[in-house]
């Protein structure tokens, strides 16, 4: 029961970290590309 919580708990904690480093990742990419869009703009 333990051992299963704990599978439980690693699984949640893991799904959870690369959901906030694909959402970071994500921010990241929109901010360049609005950065780039309006570079384009300015120009």
């Amino acid at each position: 029961n333990i051992f299963l919580n704990k599978q439980k708990y690693i699984v949640f904690f893991s799904t959870h970290f690369t959901r906030q480093r694909f959402k970071k990742k994500r921010l990241r990419f929109l901010l360049t590309r609005n950065r780039n869009q309006i570079i384009n703009i300015n120009n």
